[in-house]
């Protein structure tokens, strides 16, 4: 089975006011609630140090080991389900990560001065130059044995594990791709500034997802059964049709806020920057809050929620205060 790490990544949402004026409203409450009260979000080693910060922008998971990619100091390891991290950053010549993707035992990192990866065994990221270059690499999606890779100026395909790459323009010239996602034969790129592009040939052709799609960034796309998730800065939209038509999520969101997904079974996760987690339990109809744990004396660096992955029976969130977990 085909495994989709996302850069950006998830959570869910019923609304309470926050500080800062930030007011969200929620739809009926989800019928049942699979979280025990509880359970709560607690912090790993991973956090802020005196005035060393840790900012965790991708995360990605491989078997029993969680990979953090973060602001200017490159990418940690944890074997241990977030007690201990690793640091290993040797090779960048950029330690800002901004996502994170394995393809068998072979790992990659997008950074803001191109792509590396690092392979079994190895202490060394390696830069990937056969065909793609050493710009902001912004979102990385496996599919089998394609490999896709996100820029700041178009789409890269490769499909011998990163040893050369293709451009893929046709529909997608000089768009910065922030997020990627793939569902059958349906590939779909979020965008910088301009929405949402499908394709259905394997990357090669591109069209724009159906007009009433706003023109906006989309920072993440997930799945959940067959209901595509985009979460914009204009809020989160779904799809039961693969792009054919959108329709904004019953929650409101407010605007200039990114959004982070993860899925697990029909539960959906989203996180936000500024405004903590949320979940629904029944497709995005309805949303519950999700924030239990988090500390009040840093709630606006803990609510800055910008990457979700699940692993186990564990949710993990990469905030601008390092890595919190919660049992689901």
């Amino acid at each position: 089975m085909n495994k989709i790490y996302l850069s950006r990544t998830t959570i869910s949402i019923i609304i309470l006011i926050f500080a800062f004026g930030c007011k969200f409203k929620a739809s009926t409450p989800a019928d049942t609630i699979p979280h025990s009260s509880q359970t709560k979000w607690k912090q790993t080693s991973l956090k802020i140090n005196g005035s060393d910060w840790q900012d965790v922008p991708a995360l990605a998971v491989n078997g029993t080991s969680i990979y953090a990619g973060t602001y200017e100091k490159g990418v940690y390891v944890s074997t241990d389900n977030g007690a201990n991290w690793k640091n290993i950053k040797n090779g960048f010549k950029n330690y800002t990560i901004n996502a994170l993707a394995i393809s068998g035992k072979t790992i990659f990192a997008g950074t803001d001065k191109g792509l590396y990866l690092l392979t079994p065994n190895g202490e060394n990221w390696k830069i990937c130059l056969n065909g793609i270059p050493e710009i902001q690499i912004s979102s990385l999606l496996v599919n089998g044995k394609n490999i896709y890779a996100g820029t700041n100026n178009g789409l890269y395909l490769s499909t011998n594990n990163g040893n050369s790459w293709l451009p893929l323009k046709k529909g997608l010239e000089n768009k910065w791709i922030k997020s990627l996602a793939v569902n059958g034969k349906f590939l779909f790129a979020g965008t910088q500034y301009n929405g949402i592009y499908i394709s259905t040939d394997y990357g090669i052709s591109w069209k724009k997802a159906d007009s009433r799609f706003p023109e906006c960034t989309v920072n993440s796309i997930a799945f959940c059964e067959n209901t595509v998730l985009a979460g914009t800065v204009k809020g989160l939209y779904l799809s039961t049709d693969n792009g054919n038509s959108w329709k904004k999520s019953a929650v409101e969101i407010p605007e200039d806020i990114e959004i982070a997904i993860a899925v697990n079974g029909e539960n959906i996760y989203i996180g936000s920057t500024g405004n903590g987690a949320f979940f629904s339990n029944n497709k995005g109809n309805s949303w519950n809050s999700f924030n239990e744990g988090f500390s009040t004396e840093t709630s606006e660096l803990i609510k800055s929620i910008e990457s979700l992955v699940i692993m186990g029976n564990n949710i993990y969130a990469g905030t601008k205060n390092g890595i919190w977990v919660r049992a689901l």
